[in-house]
């Protein structure tokens, strides 16, 4: 294998919580969750949102997701899984030297951000997906690592940033090993064929529902270290608007009030959604990389499905009523980069492409996907 090193640079021009795993909280998935709340039987059972008119309307969180998400159509599922193909050919050609003169523009099915430095972990001079920031911090090779150490290639970590006041969702779902059983340099959801791509969807999507109450607990600790600060991002001084602050300790409170139940998150009326980001964007033609990392990589929020729920679960008027000026505020700031600001809803909807691929007829996929070439790679 030839060296990148000498061709990067021709590239680049242009509550706490009481653990029962290991002393950092990342051991047995499971014995991280507080004990009170084994007592939650029903988590990750799917629960359809209940949208509903009146005090109990929750439209405002279907809207907001569908600001920034969008599930495919079968020809995009298939167009997305063959730009990934061509994105691994490029990859390759880099990383071994098979291909010196890369056109710019194929770069950047790599990441969107492939044009700064390796060392940052977002398209890496190795071009390895085991080598991004996120699998390294998921591993533990950066960091204590994320929920789910030892159990499965999937992890979950916290997002850097304040979930909901700046444009983070939440939680991050992580492929820690790219070499492994999900193949070779994988880099996307999408990889390889039909039958790939859907394997790592459902696992995700039940690792996810299966350590719910795990995931939870890390989204409602962030949220309350943020609301300590306001920082919008720790490393920097820039904080959540001073006239929002008071709705986020509101919103804290609100979660935290959820975590202290006895009571499934379904029974508090709270849902959750994951998503990706790919090479499109909803209302565009498949194209370049909308992903920064070139590893797989799954972004969380948890969403109000029933107010009414929600009240039964000890919150009040005040904090719904703060919960909807933050979800305004978050809805206004990723439009620009990631809903109609930016061309489009950025990211696809995971549970919503699940269901479709779920209740799509698995003959008439096969051959719709025979019919388009798509055949599985070695």
């Amino acid at each position: 294998m030839r060296s990148v090193k000498n061709r990067r640079p021709i590239i680049r021009k242009t509550r706490k919580i009481k653990n029962k795993g290991n002393s950092k909280g990342n051991g047995n998935l499971k014995g991280d969750v507080v004990k009170r709340r084994k007592t939650r039987k029903i988590r990750g059972k799917k629960t359809k949102t209940v949208m509903r008119g009146g005090a109990n309307d929750v439209d405002f969180e279907k809207t907001s997701i569908s600001k920034i998400s969008f599930v495919p159509t079968n020809d995009e599922v298939l167009a997305l899984i063959a730009q990934a193909n061509n994105a691994e050919n490029v990859r390759d050609g880099l990383a071994t030297g098979s291909t010196i003169n890369t056109p710019w523009r194929n770069v950047k099915l790599l990441s969107k951000l492939y044009n700064l430095p390796g060392k940052f972990g977002l398209c890496p001079d190795s071009l390895d997906p085991n080598d991004t920031i996120l699998a390294k911090l998921g591993r533990g090779d950066i960091g204590p690592g994320g929920l789910g150490l030892g159990t499965s290639s999937l992890r979950v970590i916290n997002d850097r940033n304040m979930p909901l006041g700046s444009t983070s969702c939440g939680p991050n779902g992580v492929l820690v090993e790219c070499q492994g059983e999900y193949g070779p340099n994988r880099m996307n959801l999408f990889y390889g064929d039909l039958e790939k791509t859907t394997r790592l969807l459902n696992d995700y999507i039940k690792f996810r529902n299966d350590n719910l109450d795990a995931i939870f607990e890390m989204y409602v600790k962030k949220i309350n270290a943020s609301a300590e600060t306001m920082k919008l991002d720790p490393s920097k001084e820039a904080q959540l608007d001073e006239k929002l602050q008071d709705d986020y300790r509101n919103v804290a409170a609100m979660f935290s009030r959820i975590l202290d139940t006895n009571l499934s998150l379904a029974q508090c009326g709270i849902s959750v959604n994951s998503f990706c980001q790919t090479w499109l964007r909803n209302g565009s033609k498949v194209g370049d990389a909308q992903f920064s990392v070139m590893s797989p990589h799954f972004q969380t929020r948890f969403f109000i499905s029933d107010i009414d729920a929600l009240k039964s679960c000890g919150v009040n008027d005040a904090q719904i009523a703060s919960y909807k000026n933050i979800i305004a505020h978050f809805d206004e700031i990723m439009s620009k980069d990631y809903g109609v600001g930016g061309g489009g809803p950025a990211f696809i909807n995971l549970d919503g492409l699940q269901e479709r691929l779920d209740h799509q007829n698995n003959a008439s996929m096969k051959s719709f996907q025979e019919k388009q070439g798509m055949f599985s790679q070695a």
